[in-house]
């Protein structure tokens, strides 16, 4: 029993080790997109729950738009039940942290499953858990907790069709254990199947299923079986997660995705091949973590900011090489699984990957190749397992490990008289990149030159864990280390290696930067009314940097600009938005016309209930008032109110905002405006229309004085409900059919697969 629970109570450890500082709360994540986009999406989602209702509508950003539906919620997702239990901030933290600990337990059970020792498995499940790719995605929120479940996906896939061979003479007690155990593998699948979805990152099922498919293919000779299981599993899985897949399908039916499909945009953020070298060399061509050292102005338009880091080091690929050349089928299976998923990974660098997006179904609808790495990592993990259980196994055998220790220190003297050319060429190389960008600003060229002295001490870090392996191998031939301490020094190494590298990946920031309220924040929420804020695409383009003289500060001046999304906690509503999807009829008319209606003829601007503007230079138009004014560490904000704007809810004499025919703003009062139901008072001496500027969404109804009334599609993208002469009471509330529809067939699946599963256990 101990021997199978030290694994879990050491990647407890490392785990509470690699994020300590995010523990008690007192810190916060808040790099790229987690403070940008999934934390106020996730307050949202947990402030509406604790209200009563359903995360099912955003009202803050796009002009309205599905929030459950969007998937990045990961409402269903189980792990989300931490929100609820803990203080926010501290959920935020913990949700992000126990992901981690489950991808090292995960890859733990896969490589027993594979018959791996627990020193070999522990060894795999810390490489998948803190390798470069999988502490990159911790600000990719679901990209995070859908990738973490692949282990144990491949496990039971396995298990499913490679069911344990029948023992001769078999009698009906082992007929029925073996029967039995393969429906409850399958029951397994589909369950981690489904939170690989509910988790949030379509991208990482697409790929799993693909995997799923060819990995069938090469360990299973019934080829139909293999297919028909697949397909079946995959049916199931979409009934099981329909409450959340069919708002999603809905959504994505009425979003860009099924319209901007070209090429160029699919293939964007694609692996340039040069990046290869960050697997043991990290940072090679600039940090992202650093301003102004990863900048078009150095690597040209040839660059990705998606992933941070591809950093897996060099031990991991040495035990995977070595696992290569001495595992058999798997150990082939996983090495082209790797390549396969890097040549994806490069994109549009390599024409592989315009002949899938030309065949493949589902290519199109899925952005930045980068993403498809997660098999390379996965499978290199496993890679390194199988080559750490070949060592283990010929320990024994003093001729290998001298063989080893000798190949090594070869390596180490190549390294080590590559190193120290270097250091006595750094000064020409430093010559040679001044002259070579010696139009760039100064702080670029410091950058510059900053890089390459990482790069040598990157390159010393190199030829130290090369010499430290050398060492071990050698240290193990001569007798001098027993086989536990060489394989918890080489463990070790590793870590620290990995820790070096890889923890400073995810900058906090202090938890009181959440909860500051700006100056620019106090105006607008001070507001009692109903309002949208807006900001030019110039303004929008100057706020994805954060400016400041460190972190916190930049991401409160950021916050003080008005900057997307982050007003969601505010419950202030912004006419643009951040988000992964857009709802087509969004982008057709607004996305356009975002930029001119400055420029435009100023109804427009009105009648989309926006009553403040910020921008980086005072506008001197008619009717705005300027507010505010701010200096930044880096440019300045200017806050205008537009005296003219037009209430959120108004009475006109036809469906049309953008005509403007007949506005008679009076007409209707909004009584309650909540963030999905909203209740407004009309008054009007002839018939008109109620014309509403959020979002024409299905799901959307409507009722006047308690009867059920049309919502029509108000030109360009708006609602509207005729109203008859005089007083009316008119309530527009959500109440999607895709979601009671999704619930009833979850229900129906996950009821007849408990069934099946019973029927099937009763029978044998």
């Amino acid at each position: 029993m101990k021997k199978n629970i030290w694994p879990f109570i050491a990647f407890f450890i490392v785990t509470a080790v690699f994020f300590f500082r995010f523990l008690d709360g007192a810190e916060v994540f808040a790099f790229k997109d987690l403070s940008r986009y999934f934390y106020p999406l996730r307050h949202l989602m947990v402030d509406q729950v604790r209200s009563g209702h359903l995360p099912l509508w955003n009202p803050y950003v796009f002009c309205g738009m599905p929030l459950l539906a969007t998937l990045q919620t990961c409402f269903f997702y189980p792990l989300s039940i931490i929100y609820y239990l803990l203080p926010f901030d501290l959920a935020f933290n913990y949700y992000i942290v126990i992901h981690y600990f489950l991808a090292a337990c995960f890859m733990y059970l896969l490589m027993k499953h594979y018959k791996a020792s627990n020193v070999s498995a522990f060894f795999s499940g810390i490489i998948f858990a803190f390798s470069g790719y999988l502490l990159s995605v911790a600000n990719m929120n679901t990209s995070l907790s859908s990738v973490i479940w692949l282990p144990l996906v491949i496990l039971f896939w396995d298990k499913a069709i490679n069911p344990p061979p029948l023992i001769l003479p078999l009698d009906k007690g082992e007929m029925s254990r073996r029967d039995s155990g393969g429906v409850l593998n399958f029951g397994f699948l589909i369950s981690v199947l489904s939170l690989m979805f509910l988790g949030g990152e379509p991208t990482i099922i697409y790929m799993t299923l693909w995997l799923m498919l060819f990995y069938g293919l090469s360990f299973s000779k019934d080829y139909f079986k293999v297919i028909k299981t697949l397909i079946i599993a995959g049916l199931i899985t979409i009934g099981v997660v329909s409450i959340q897949f069919i708002p999603f399908a809905e959504l994505v039916l009425h979003s860009d995705r099924t319209t901007l499909t070209q090429f160029s945009l699919v293939s964007m953020r694609s692996l340039p091949p040069r990046e290869i070298v960050n697997f043991i060399l990290p940072f090679f061509y600039g940090n992202l973590l650093r301003p102004g050292s990863y900048v078009e102005s150095i690597l040209g338009n040839h660059n990705q900011d998606w992933l941070i880091s591809t950093y897996i080091g060099f031990i991991p690929l040495m035990f995977a090489f070595i696992g290569i050349l001495n595992k058999g089928g798997k150990s082939k299976f996983y090495l082209a699984s790797a390549a396969f998923s890097i040549l994806m990974a490069f994109g549009s660098y390599t024409p592989l990957y315009h002949l899938l997006y030309c065949i493949t179904p589902g290519i199109s609808m899925i952005r930045f190749p980068v993403k498809y790495l997660f098999i390379a990592f996965f499978s290199v993990s496993i890679l390194s397992g199988f080559g750490f259980e070949y060592v283990k196994q010929k320990f024994q055998d003093k001729k290998w490990l001298f063989n080893a220790s000798i190949i090594l220190g070869a390596a180490f003297i190549l390294l080590s008289f590559g190193y120290f050319a270097l250091i006595k060429g750094q000064s020409r190389i430093m010559l040679y990149y001044y002259t070579k960008h010696k139009s760039l600003p100064p702080f670029i060229i410091e950058q510059i030159l900053l890089n390459i002295k990482f790069n040598l001490v990157s390159f010393s870090n190199l030829c130290l864990v090369v010499f430290l392996s050398a060492f071990s191998f050698y240290a193990a031939y001569k007798g001098f280390l027993r086989k536990s301490f060489f394989f918890l020094l080489i463990i070790g190494v590793c870590l620290l290696d990995l820790f070096s590298v890889n923890s400073s990946l995810n900058f906090p920031c202090d938890k009181s930067v959440y909860e500051k309220i700006t100056p620019n924040i106090k105006l607008l929420a001070a507001d009692p009314g109903i309002f949208r804020f807006y900001y030019s695409p110039s303004f929008e383009a100057f706020n994805r940097m954060v400016y400041g003289v460190d972190f916190d500060k930049g991401l409160i001046e950021s916050k003080d600009r008005l900057v997307a999304n982050k007003m969601m906690p505010y419950k202030l509503s912004d006419f643009y938005g951040y988000e992964s999807i857009l709802l087509s009829d969004y982008r057709n008319y607004a996305v356009s016309s975002w930029k001119d209606l400055l420029s435009k003829d100023r109804r427009v601007l009105d009648s989309l209930n926006i009553k403040y503007i910020i921008e980086k230079n005072p506008l001197d138009f008619p009717n705005l008032k300027l507010l505010n004014r701010t200096e930044y560490f880096f440019g300045r904000a200017y806050l205008h109110e537009n005296l003219e704007y037009l209430p959120r809810a108004f009475a006109a004499d036809s469906p049309d905002f953008i005509s403007g025919k007949g506005i008679n703003a009076s007409a209707a009062k909004i009584l309650e405006y909540k963030d999905q139901s909203l209740k407004v008072r009309t008054s009007s001496k002839k018939p008109a229309y109620l014309l509403l500027s959020d979002t024409y969404y299905p799901g959307w109804k409507a009722t006047v004085d308690g009867k059920e009334a049309e919502i029509k599609k108000a030109r360009p993208i708006f609602r509207a409900v005729k109203i008859p002469a005089g007083e009316h009471i008119v309530r527009f509330y959500y109440d999607p059919f895709s979601l009671k529809l999704g619930a009833l067939v979850s229900l129906i699946a996950i009821s007849g697969l408990i069934f099946f599963m019973i029927k099937k256990g009763r029978r044998n």
